[in-house]
């Protein structure tokens, strides 16, 4: 599906009018904002989900307040955290006690003067390819518990990397009735957030972007897409020529020798694109670490190259 019949209305929002909608909280530049992943740990990925892990098995102190602490320290101006949708709906984590961490990370990101950017969840997880009964319900339930902090979101992103959920990509569900359902997310969302950006991620190299930005895109304000290395900067380029995009994620090995350089290309080829926002993957963690998975031993080529995200 070619690009162009994307978008037929003409409608595209001028990238400086989009990033300057409302301005980040505090953030020294308006119209860029570097920030980092949390991801989980180790341990978690004995789970089905590793993220049904991390917020089951909750650590505020130990890891998620301290990720957060540490990504402020080398300047991130927000933070993004998936969901355990599979985790919730299945009944191995509590609704209300998971509402309360969200709101948690929602309320300490505020006090601490960066965006936060939620993503609720991955359809990969539900094998079978149909969608649980209540999960809408449930996404309305994120999205109003955070509703206290409407203006302290970057956005929302509503699937993580939607298109693998697809046959293309060995997922399981038709993309008409996957959009389909999404989009039913985003309208309810919109209803309880309405100034609030929605979109769901992809990964660059996926032709199924086509697909589900398409069956989506009257409900999306931006794109955001996860590069790692390679990075492909040509791809981002295109899409930004249509709508804002962002780099949800992007990432590479702590053992790579040129880290630095790697990140500095893709923080040029970010500003070239016009992309107004990059989260890197992760901020602690053994293997894609600005910081080992105890919060020390910062990585000091990576951080050089991060120094390179300053604001265009």
């Amino acid at each position: 599906m070619p690009i162009s019949s994307i978008r037929q209305d003409g409608a595209w929002v001028p990238y400086q009018d989009f990033v300057n909608i409302k301005a980040p909280n505090g953030l020294p530049d308006k119209n860029w904002v570097r920030g980092s992943n949390i991801s989980p740990r180790g341990a978690d990925y004995s789970y089905a989900s590793a993220w049904t892990g991390l917020w089951l098995n909750w650590d505020w102190t130990g890891k998620i307040k301290r990720d957060i602490d540490a990504a402020v320290s080398i300047g991130a101006g927000g933070i993004r955290l998936l969901g355990a949708l599979s985790g919730v709906m299945d009944g191995t984590i509590n609704q209300s006690t998971y509402l309360t961490q969200l709101v948690q990370v929602a309320e300490y990101c505020a006090s601490q003067n960066i965006l936060f950017y939620p993503c609720f969840g991955d359809t990969r997880e539900f094998t079978s390819g149909t969608l649980p009964a209540g999960i809408q319900t449930w996404i309305v339930a994120q999205a109003n518990a955070i509703a206290p902090y409407e203006d302290n979101l970057l956005g929302i992103d509503l699937a993580n990397e939607l298109s693998a959920s697809l046959p293309e990509y060995e997922g399981p569900f038709n993309a008409a009735t996957l959009t389909t359902s999404v989009g039913q997310w985003a309208q309810a969302v919109k209803t309880v957030l309405p100034s609030v950006r929605l979109t769901t991620s992809n990964l660059h190299d996926m032709a199924g972007a086509y697909t589900t930005y398409a069956g989506l895109d009257e409900y999306l304000d931006y794109y955001d897409f996860h590069n790692y290395a390679p990075f492909y900067p040509a791809s981002v380029e295109t899409w930004s020529a249509y709508k804002p995009v962002m780099v949800g994620e992007f990432g590479f090995s702590r053992t790579d020798p040129s880290r630095a350089n790697i990140l500095k290309d893709i923080a040029d080829s970010a500003q070239q694109a016009k992309v107004f926002a990059c989260f890197q993957w992760d901020i602690c963690s053994d293997n894609f670490g600005m910081f080992d998975e105890n919060a020390s031993n910062l990585d000091s080529l990576m951080h050089q190259g991060w120094n390179e995200f300053t604001p265009s």
